[in-house]
């Protein structure tokens, strides 16, 4: 099971490592200078170490599982003039799973300063690595999930589905849609749709949806 996690991590962690990098470190606004590895993790750290001291004065805990404060996405902000002396700005994109807010922090890229910071009414932003992991880690913990996986491969296949190790999957924010109400829990909290198949190309009928502030996973929400 560890083995496989590990697998099925590295496998999505790439693909989260490539789009994280599209839109932080290859993300251009304008003429402006793209921003480096480097930058991005002093911006993350700059965010999460604010937060943490805030968190820690206030004693709010954060939410269930692994995950706290999570960097989904970093801009750069676009310049209205070419001013040498005009300092480049980012723009990072937050969810605070003890508070379920999503945020917008405008940080100076030199300095790492927060000038400002406002909610945003978002919660369907892309997920960052560590939620595809931990979207993943419950996943593998759940035997009703393993079972159905089984019996559905065995009935159409006409064969045993014999390790896990045949089993991809992709991982993404799920929004309930317009046809969703506002309370619906994925309209009040992050969840990740997770499609599953096979290395030979098999897609299973069953698409589960974690969700990632209570951990509870359902085998037929999406119909």
């Amino acid at each position: 099971m560890s083995r496989l996690f590990i697998l099925l991590v590295n496998r999505l962690a790439n693909v989260a490592c490539m789009a994280f990098a599209l839109a932080s470190l290859c993300a251009q606004a304008g003429w402006q200078q793209s921003l480096t590895s480097a930058e991005v993790q002093a911006l993350e750290q700059s965010v999460s170490s604010t937060r943490t001291q805030r968190r820690a004065a206030n004693r709010l805990s954060s939410g269930s599982g692994s995950l706290d404060l999570e960097v989904l996405l970093i801009e750069l902000q676009e310049k209205k003039s070419e001013s040498e002396n005009s300092p480049r700005m980012a723009e990072v994109f937050v969810f605070d799973y003890a508070t379920a807010t999503t945020s917008v922090m405008l940080l100076a890229v030199d300095t790492q300063e927060i000038i400002s910071s406002q909610p945003i009414n978002n919660i369907h932003l892309p997920l960052n690595e560590r939620e595809v992991a931990e979207a993943l880690r419950l996943l593998l913990l759940d035997e009703e999930l393993m079972t159905a996986l089984q019996k559905e491969y065995e009935t159409q296949q006409g064969k045993v589905l014999e390790s896990l190790d045949q089993v991809d999957m992709k991982v993404s924010i799920w929004n309930p849609g317009a046809g969703r109400v506002a309370s619906h829990e994925c309209n009040q909290a992050r969840c990740a749709l997770v499609s599953l198949f096979t290395i030979n190309h098999y897609n299973f009928s069953v698409e589960p949806v974690v969700n990632l502030a209570t951990g509870n996973i359902s085998l037929d929400m999406v119909q």
